[in-house]
């Protein structure tokens, strides 16, 4: 048996993975305490701590956004092992965290990442969204004792207004990661696109994704086609009422137009045209009417 495959060493190896979890999230908070830095400074020094709490920090690199600011290790790239974590600030996405390694080690469950990696990038990502926030509303007291308004911030007047936007990004995000996975040919799909609420960056959270789907004639692709999209609707459907309390039964919202319809070709093509607001293309290409 493999060393590494023994139940007590995987035991072991286990504990050890989450006191470096520990030694990490210790690390990070440490340094969000520290005032008197600027943003991107602390952003600089949590680069230096973060690959601690990954299995193998040899290879794994970090990049940070928030707002204009961008900081990343010296070797961040994109690589076939990636992870992802949003910087959500009153409800509005401000920024991202990702974690690259640059070299394969060891595949489990045909990824390098564990379950409790994604975790502990989700946990840094509330911290430091938590002091984003903590830091703004201190400014904006500090500005409001002022007891003037001229002059105000931008990061700091974004605070008093009511425009939520990670509703409609982490929609339009899962949408292009559907419309990536989706196989035109299996589906008889000549093009994929994007309209309401969504593609024009309002959507709620009791909003709906409404995708223009152009698609050939065939009943068993089509039906094929509706399970594959309510598939993704159903398990984004739960994600949006865990996060918000609203409960939509299809978050995918299809409009299905065929081909060989003239008729109908002709009225969506005038909305995927149109010069006010167009449709966005998320995969295949435009019809053409014969």
């Amino acid at each position: 048996m493999d060393d590494l495959e023994n139940p007590m060493n995987i035991v072991i190896n286990r504990l050890k993975e989450r006191e470096k979890e520990l030694r990490c999230l210790y690390r990070v908070e440490d340094i969000l305490s520290v005032g008197m830095r600027t943003v991107e400074e602390t952003l600089k020094a949590l680069l230096e701590v973060i690959p601690s709490g990954w299995q193998h920090p040899g290879v794994c690199e970090v990049s940070i956004s928030y707002g204009d600011v961008l900081v990343s290790t010296e070797n961040f790239r994109e690589t076939d092992w990636m992870q992802q974590a949003d910087l959500v600030v009153d409800n509005n996405l401000v920024g991202e965290i990702r974690i690259c390694y640059t070299d394969l080690i060891r595949l489990v469950n045909n990824s390098q990442f564990l379950e409790e990696e994604q975790k502990l990038l989700n946990a840094i990502a509330e911290r430091i969204s938590a002091c984003i926030f903590d830091r703004k509303l201190k400014m904006a007291i500090d500005f409001l004792k002022s007891k003037t308004l001229k002059g105000m911030p931008a990061d700091i007047s974004e605070m008093f207004t009511t425009m939520d936007d990670i509703h409609w990004k982490w929609r339009l995000r899962m949408t292009l990661s559907l419309a990536e996975k989706t196989d035109l040919e299996k589906y008889g799909i000549r093009g994929m696109y994007l309209v309401g609420s969504t593609k024009d960056a309002t959507a709620g959270p009791a909003s709906d994704i409404d995708l223009l789907i152009f698609i050939k004639n065939d009943v068993q692709k089509q039906l094929m086609l509706q399970e594959w999209i309510d598939g993704w609707g159903n398990g984004l459907s739960i994600y949006n009422q865990a996060r918000t309390g609203y409960k939509i039964d299809k978050l995918f919202h299809l409009h299905l137009v065929d081909i060989e319809n003239i008729g109908r070709m002709q009225e969506y093509i005038e909305v995927i045209d149109s010069p006010y607001r167009p449709a966005i293309l998320l995969k295949g290409s435009k019809p053409v009417l014969p």
